[in-house]
């Protein structure tokens, strides 16, 4: 008989979000071998494999790719649910719903922090690659999507959110980083991490073609947060950008390589359709909302 849990279901969930029992429990403020354990148990309920090695990370199996979407139905379900309940079932206090990845989740954070206080509103953030953030958006699952890039879509509109600054960003403990001023040869030997090709293709190829030329190895990840734990890890060197620095700054040491230095324009994205709260919460962010990722 199967009788998996919601809490199992939401550590599979998180895992295959982050392709790594590590940051999933970091996430999930669990230990690793907790994840582990319950992945376990949740696959002898199912009576099938959910993740498989890959390099030296992982990913998950085919059956563990069709049963995702479900998962994460289930969980929304559950999620709103326990949302009705808390409230009384009283329906008259607005929801605002956010899509991002997490490189931009901080932001969110920050401005809903403030923005909640002052008026009273409900919301809820789910963290999702960009290519599942605008789709929840379209179809009509989120209120807001907040990302650097932008689809052909005439329903959608684009406000200025942010400038986010990316740095080339290696570990204070790694003994093969040169202390002082740094030259792009004294580095060339030390393996680059960087974010999958398919992931800013267009805004990156400049970058890509300089990486490519100067480095010996690159490494490709499928998340910033993935890059930023593989450098604290002395894995190599990579790009990160400023919002996931503030928490590791002692850890962390940014190499000054302004070849690789760039920034990009963040986007809090929404459909057409207004309403009081929504336009009440644009307005906030055009106007009011302040963020220094690195004070």
């Amino acid at each position: 008989m199967v009788n998996f849990t919601l809490r199992q279901l939401e550590i599979f969930s998180t895992a295959a979000t982050y392709s790594s029992f590590s940051l999933a429990a970091k996430y999930l403020h669990m230990s690793k071998p907790a994840i582990t354990k319950q992945i376990q148990v949740l696959e002898s309920q199912l009576s099938i494999k959910l993740f498989e090695k890959h390099g030296r990370g992982m990913r998950l199996t085919r059956q563990a790719k069709r049963l995702l979407p479900q998962v994460k139905t289930i969980l929304e379900e559950a999620n709103k649910m326990k949302k009705a309940v808390e409230l009384g079932f009283d329906q008259s206090k607005p929801m605002l719903t956010f899509t991002a990845g997490h490189t931009y989740s901080r932001l969110l954070f920050n401005a809903m922090k403030h923005f909640s206080a002052m008026h009273e509103v409900e919301y809820e953030m789910f963290i999702e690659p960009n290519d599942r953030g605008s789709k929840r958006l379209e179809d009509g699952k989120a209120t807001f999507w907040v990302s650097s890039m932008k689809i052909d879509n005439p329903d959608l509109i684009y406000v200025p959110f942010f400038h986010i600054n990316f740095y080339l960003v290696g570990s204070l403990s790694n003994p093969s980083i040169p202390t002082g001023r740094v030259k792009i040869n004294e580095l060339c030997d030390l393996p680059f991490i960087q974010i999958k090709a398919e992931h800013y293709q267009k805004t990156l190829q400049t970058k890509n073609e300089y990486v490519k030329k100067h480095f010996k190895k690159i490494i490709q990840l499928e998340s910033y947060y993935s890059i930023k734990e593989a450098i604290k890890s002395n894995l190599g060197i990579g790009i990160v950008p400023e919002t996931l620095l503030q928490d590791d700054s002692h850890k962390l040491h940014v190499l000054p390589i302004k070849e690789l230095q760039f920034s990009r324009p963040v986007y809090l994205v929404t459909d057409k359709e207004t309403s009081y709260i929504k336009d009440l919460f644009i307005h906030y962010i055009k106007t009011d909302f302040q963020i220094h990722p690195l004070d």
